[in-house]
């Protein structure tokens, strides 16, 4: 949270989820946006996460998630929180991956950003070339399907025998 220069949210929060199912949930931060960290390897579609999304919903918030490096996120999860980007009620909803230092980038990795100290916003930044996070695909990318195997090593040729003259 000290990253994103956001307090801590100490709040439960009561909301609907699928229909009638009331869940309670207490977002890591709710300053004008639902904000949630989780620093799993996979983030999928909880009855947690539905409710924080139901949370923004519901109070006309954007959902801001945020996940570690290499961190895989459901469909679903994403699906619902690009659904939200479709209301004109919401600000803009967004998974951000954390580089650390206060640095993040977008779900696609094509953008980076930092934490303003004085706003507590996310501010797009250039990342420079020179830095050894800019060309990592780790850090920076999004998979929604599990990594696959690596090509096994060819198999060498023999080598080729000169042909030999039968007399």
């Amino acid at each position: 949270m000290k990253a994103l220069g956001v307090a801590e949210n100490f709040q439960n929060f009561k909301v609907a989820i699928k229909g009638s199912r009331i869940v309670g949930v207490r977002p890591d931060a709710k300053t004008g946006s639902v904000v949630e960290v989780k620093a799993g390897r996979y983030t999928y579609n909880s009855r947690q996460v539905q409710g924080l999304n139901a949370l923004a919903e519901q109070d006309n918030e954007p959902e801001i998630l945020v996940v570690r490096p290499g961190a895989k996120i459901s469909a679903p999860v994403l699906n619902a929180i690009r659904l939200l980007n479709r209301r004109p009620d919401v600000g803009r909803s967004a998974v951000y991956r954390s580089l650390g230092n206060g640095r993040f980038t977008n779900e696609e990795g094509t953008e980076f950003f930092r934490v303003n100290p004085e706003t507590h916003q996310l501010e797009p930044v250039a990342l420079d070339p020179a830095d050894p996070l800019a060309d990592d695909p780790d850090l920076t990318s999004q998979t929604l399907d599990p990594p696959q195997a690596a090509d096994p090593p060819e198999t060498p040729k023999p080598p080729e025998l000169p042909e030999l003259e039968i007399p």
